[in-house]
């Protein structure tokens, strides 16, 4: 970190290394090659070998997603400050809710010129309920005020709901707000032919979250299982105990038990798991907008999600899939149904989407868009 570049540096700060990869990496790489030196800062990780292969330096900071003691979140931006101080980058772009607040406080400390905090979704501070939440939802959202007093400070937006959300409470104005529909998928890469034959399967590809709609997923396959519908019904992902709406394991084991679901655990070969998919699923409570239904519609597969902010962005009901109301298995198992019993219905669907992702949704358009906030 002694040795200075002449190229002007970009820091990304994250909460894993292995979200970077999957959702940032195109726009580092296309930094590069802009003449950028770019950095991740993030917990310590397998995965930095690989990032410093592409050219991208590592820093390893005690950054915990779930909140611990008063003490280590000082210590955690106490360590985002001396890094950006250290490191001197002209922009640092930080996502989701801790690596957005600490990074904006650090870098207006510390004079950096541009600051980019990408709102990726409002998440479980958002979407939970109850007099704790509240309180604690107020504090989250006074901290990014301050989090975006920057001159040079930007907040990235995935939807235009979350967004006017965030102008509404008085967090950020409306010109220091940009909007970028999702992080992209390369159609090139994300293409899929028919499903195979046998009975069909219905996905649901994720972070195993309560906040997902795991257990609406479940409670739908029930329902269809008891009515006889001919399908398989398979959760993919892990349960992510950083977050507290995860799934546990036995939860997810005693579904699998009887008989309701498959679970076939984490897949790092989402285009091989996407071939084999009949129908996508996502009945989230809320979203940024979420990858997977960029890819599966990438992949010429039909999509199920729910009608809420993120999800309404790229599921046009009646093109390319059905929304459907939040928290309703039945009407869930009836959009499902409608799919399954309509497979010509189901491809023409999947081929909308496609072309829809190709011409709103491709990364290019998504690294391009970026790469123009980075102007300051």
């Amino acid at each position: 970190m002694k040795q200075q570049s002449p190229n002007p540096r970009i820091l990304f700060v994250v909460n894993e290394a292995a979200f970077f990869i999957s959702h940032r990496l195109p726009i580092a790489l296309a930094a590069i090659d802009k003449g950028y030196d770019v950095a991740v800062a993030a917990p310590p990780s397998d995965h930095r070998n690989k990032l410093e292969g592409l050219g991208i330096r590592f820093f390893p900071i005690p950054l915990l997603r779930r909140t611990a003691t008063p003490s280590s979140e000082i210590k955690t931006l106490f360590a985002l400050f001396r890094l950006i101080r250290t490191f001197r980058p002209k922009i640092v772009h930080a996502v989701t809710v801790k690596p957005v607040i600490y990074s904006g406080l650090a870098s207006q400390l510390a004079g950096v010129p541009r600051f980019i905090g990408a709102i990726s979704g409002l998440g479980h501070v958002f979407l939970s309920s109850g007099t704790f939440a509240r309180a604690r939802r107020a504090l989250v959202c006074l901290a990014y005020k301050l989090a975006f007093r920057g001159s040079g400070s930007i907040a990235l937006f995935q939807n235009p709901d979350d967004r006017e959300l965030f102008i509404q409470l008085g967090i950020v104005p409306q010109q220091k707000t940009a909007l970028i529909r999702g992080s992209g998928v390369d159609p090139t890469v994300y293409d899929a032919g028919p499903p195979p034959p046998g009975p069909p399967i219905v996905m649901l590809a994720s972070r195993l979250l309560r906040e997902k709609g795991v257990p609406e997923f479940i409670a739908a396959a029930e329902i269809l299982r008891a009515r006889n519908v001919n399908a398989r019904f398979v959760l993919v992902g892990k349960p992510d105990y950083g977050n507290p709406s995860s799934m546990t394991e036995e939860e997810l084991s005693n579904a699998v038990a009887s008989g309701t679901v498959e679970w076939w655990g984490h897949r790092d070969d989402m285009i091989s798991v996407l071939q084999q998919a009949s129908i996508v699923c996502l009945p989230s409570h809320g979203e940024g907008l979420p990858r997977i239904l960029l890819e599966a519609a990438s992949c010429r597969r039909p999509i199920i999600a729910t009608d809420v902010p993120g999800c309404r962005e790229i599921v046009l009901p009646g093109q390319n899939g059905l929304l459907v109301p939040v928290q309703s298995p039945e009407e869930l198992a009836k959009a499902i149904s409608i799919l399954l019993a309509q497979p010509d219905r189901a491809a023409e669907y999947g081929e909308r989407g496609r072309q829809l992702v190709i011409d709103q949704f491709s990364i290019q358009r998504v690294v391009q868009l970026t790469l123009e906030l980075y102007t300051c």
